[in-house]
């Protein structure tokens, strides 16, 4: 499934990986093509847990989650409503 619900906690507030982590695992529901378009360039890649590495990796590189303006991914960092609102736009556009 795309979420443990026994480990869920959906009270907790989102961090960009874990975002990343189930925008990842609904594409692959949703049977979507996360082949490679570009290169992994974000400097931070060491800073994303291990856990969600390869998520982050393949949303990155198949074009569905980008990085910030200075060049990363900011893993731990809680998603702002616009950050949300660009995922989304993405989502619907492919």
């Amino acid at each position: 499934g795309i979420v443990d619900l026994k480990s869920f906690k959906a009270d907790k507030i989102l961090n960009r990986e874990e975002m990343a982590d189930l925008t990842y695992k609904a594409l692959k529901v949703m049977g979507k093509d996360l082949s490679p378009k570009k290169a992994f360039d974000l400097k931070d890649k060491k800073k994303i847990s291990k856990a969600y590495q390869d998520s982050v990796v393949r949303l990155v590189q198949s074009g569905y989650l980008q990085g910030t303006e200075k060049k990363t991914f900011d893993p731990k960092a809680q998603l702002t409503r616009a950050q949300v609102a660009q995922i989304l736009w993405t989502l619907y556009k492919k």
